[in-house]
């Protein structure tokens, strides 16, 4: 018998490229070859066929069977009438990626012994077909993750998120809520988001460029805001701080840069404050608070997010955003959640004192700054100037100290009611007689609103009929002139601050008074008209006010705006959802008066003004929060919400836990202490409930 060669050549490598669930042909281009019986020639003994060679079918041709539909082959008798096949192709399903490997044995020649006729020698070869298919889904979602990186607690936190469910090697298109971004490509999955207080929404999609035809879908969204943890002094955080500053930047050249600047500046100037002198200075108390509360708030909902509608000056923009934003959802929760320390007199005397400090050093302070600021100055806008500074920082301490006033009008009530312990969905009994209001504000007068350098630099003069203060339903015509010459309607547009449940106007300039946002009777609310005619422009300055015609100091068509009767009296004692919090404080605490948790956040509007949250911020809730260690008071760690307890927050040192403030800058502040482990106090201060408490001679709070 002769000897079997066999060589094994280098295999025949291909890379398919193919979608999940396509189909596809493997080894279309070439044929593969088998001999399932293999005929020989006996050569010089001149004998043909005597003698075959049969081999097993599998050891000649094999393949892979694995998510094979279709052979598409032909058996067919050689010129020797000996069965051979043919295979064209193998039909495949695409199902993930694999490799599919297909052998065969082919004969090269006969070699004959010179010898022996019954033995030639077979020199064999064995052939090696490789396919890798790289399989795709056809419509991959990719999910998206985000975890919270602090390298410095005095850096700002930042976000990263990252994409699952894409192939790594194709990269990643990103796509964000701003309605100025296009999709861009990113190589890797991850992107960082540099600040907490990003509130765009952010989704992914695969590049899936190996399935073109097939459009991938987007990731649901993730917003970087989900992921701020509560620090310690929220308004006063670096991440707060970078946030307005980011907001501030990108802004430039917009009607929204001058008011972002100027809160990015007083809160620079406050937190500055606040890290020379703490709780004694103008930065601590009211002022820390007041900042406390809208840093809190989601981001969407900020004033430095706010893009103006109506106002398309800086100036006017500046008023858009602190009347309709800042003012209503910001300082007034701010305002109205404040309880100082001390006694009435004292507590009423320091905020006075705090909040006059934050006016003059911070408010004012960047007033002036303002001025110098090359970004600020507009020549083709003339009501950008520093006469309009002038008047708006006028204007806006004014309006500040008004908003105190009023602030300070319902505190005596919330005394009264600090006192009581009220059990859920049980009313309070508790006599609150007209006079613990105290005096009610008066309303400020045309002097305190109207800024006669904006009328001195506007071009174009406006008027209504001589009437500053416009009454809620009642229609004026307006007048625009240039040196005493009227302007015709033609070519004049009006834009108001204002939306249009409050007022509207029409091409020809007839003004409609449709509401207020003043809840108190007294309260007179800004509403500006920016006229432009020809590249001349002029702004028309007026206030809203109401009536009050069932005498409950609450305005008719705020009434009418909140769902309350304005010809049923809701006197001192009415609370309309039974939440026990009555419907004069509802409104100027703008919660709902028909709704128990205006927020939804699982604490009635109640709990949360006796607490001092903010009931109109889902995110500002009360806590009761657990030792989880033993730790620093300040330390988040140490805390079962991963922050450091506030003035809101009932707290429990836990059994074997032993809690230390050790910094003499340090505060521990909190709403109750429970302690059934050790509080130890190496320096610093406790303040429970505005009070602050005295530990015993070793420094550790008795139990």
């Amino acid at each position: 018998m002769g000897q079997q060669q066999i060589e094994e050549v280098p295999p025949h490598i291909v890379d398919l490229y193919k979608c999940e669930g396509d189909t596809f042909m493997a080894f279309r281009d070439q044929y593969v070859e088998s001999r399932i019986r293999i005929r020989y020639k006996k050569g010089d003994c001149g004998v043909y066929g005597e003698r075959l060679y049969t081999y097993p079918n599998n050891e000649e041709f094999t393949y892979t069977t694995e998510n094979l539909i279709e052979i598409s082959d032909t058996n067919f008798v050689d010129m020797w009438g000996y069965d051979e096949r043919l295979i064209y192709y193998f039909k495949y399903v695409a199902r993930e990626s694999t490799q599919i490997i297909i052998k065969n044995i082919s004969n090269i020649d006969y070699e004959y012994e010179e010898k022996n006729c019954d033995a030639p020698d077979l020199r064999r070869r064995i052939n090696t077909y490789i396919y890798n298919i790289h399989v795709y889904p056809k419509n991959p979602k990719p999910n998206l993750s985000a975890q919270t990186i602090t390298t410095n607690p005095n850096a700002p936190e930042i976000v990263q998120i990252t994409a699952s469910g894409c192939d790594s090697n194709e990269g990643t298109f990103w796509s964000s809520s701003d309605p100025n971004a296009f999709p861009y490509y990113n190589s890797t999955n991850v992107i960082h988001v540099s600040n907490t207080y990003d509130c765009l929404e952010y989704k992914v999609k695969c590049n899936n460029r190996f399935c073109p035809q097939y459009p991938p879908n987007w990731s649901d969204p993730l917003s970087a805001s989900d992921f701020r943890h509560t620090q310690n002094n929220p308004g006063y955080s670096p991440t707060f701080s970078d946030y307005l500053n980011n907001q501030k930047n990108k802004s430039v050249g917009k009607p929204e840069y001058t008011y972002r600047r100027q809160l990015a500046c007083i809160q620079q100037k406050a937190r500055d404050e606040y890290n020379k002198t703490g709780e004694n200075g103008w930065a601590g108390g009211f002022t820390k608070h007041l900042f406390d509360s809208f840093a809190t708030k989601d981001a969407c909902d900020l004033s430095a997010n706010y893009s103006c509608k109506y106002a398309t000056t800086q100036i006017g923009c500046l008023r858009e955003t602190g009347d309709l934003i800042h003012g209503v959802f910001e300082l007034g929760p701010g305002f109205f959640s404040y309880q100082p320390n001390g006694n009435l007199t004292e507590g009423i005397a320091s905020w006075n004192q705090q909040h006059d400090g934050f006016l003059t050093h911070a408010v004012a302070s960047c007033f002036d700054e303002l001025k110098q600021d090359p970004n600020f100055y507009n020549p083709s806008m003339p009501t950008d100037n520093t006469a309009a500074i002038d008047a708006m920082q006028t204007f806006v301490i004014t309006s500040a100290i008004w908003s105190r006033w009023v602030a300070q009008f319902f505190y005596k009530p919330k005394l009264g009611y600090s006192t009581i312990q009220a059990t859920p969905n049980q009313a309070i009994s508790v006599d609150i007689q007209n006079q613990i209001y105290g005096d009610i504000p008066s309303p400020l007068i045309k002097d305190q609103l109207f800024s006669q350098q904006v009328f001195n630099v506007s071009q174009l003069k406006v008027t209504a009929e001589n009437t500053f203060f416009l009454k809620t339903n009642s229609t004026i015509q307006l007048t625009v002139q240039q040196n005493n010459m009227n302007f015709t309607s033609s070519g004049t547009t009006y834009q108001l601050n204002v939306d249009p449940s409050v007022a509207t106007i029409t091409n020809s300039g007839l003004l409609t008074i449709h509401s207020t946002r003043e809840p108190l009777v007294t309260g007179r609310f800004p509403l500006y008209v920016t006229v432009t005619n020809n590249g001349l422009t002029g702004i028309g300055q007026f206030a809203i006010y109401d009536t009050d015609d069932d005498g409950d100091m609450i305005a008719d068509t705020y009434e009418q705006r909140v769902g309350l009767n304005p010809i049923i009296k809701n006197d001192l004692k009415s609370d309309s959802d039974a939440d026990d919090l009555l419907d004069i404080f509802e409104v100027n605490l703008r919660t709902d008066p028909l709704k128990k948790d205006t927020d939804g956040d699982g604490f009635n509007d109640l709990e949360e003004y006796l607490r001092n949250t903010v009931p109109t911020n889902a995110n500002s809730f009360p806590l009761i929060i657990n030792s989880i260690s033993s730790g620093d008071w300040n330390n988040p760690s140490t805390w079962s919400c991963s922050c450091i307890p506030t003035s809101a927050d009932d707290v429990i040192i836990n059994t074997a836990h032993t809690v230390l403030l050790d910094s003499t800058m340090s505060e521990a502040v909190c709403r109750n202490l429970e302690l059934l482990g050790t509080f130890s106090i190496q320096g610093g201060s406790l303040i429970i409930n505005g009070n602050r408490t005295f530990v015993d001679q070793n420094n550790v709070l008795p139990k």
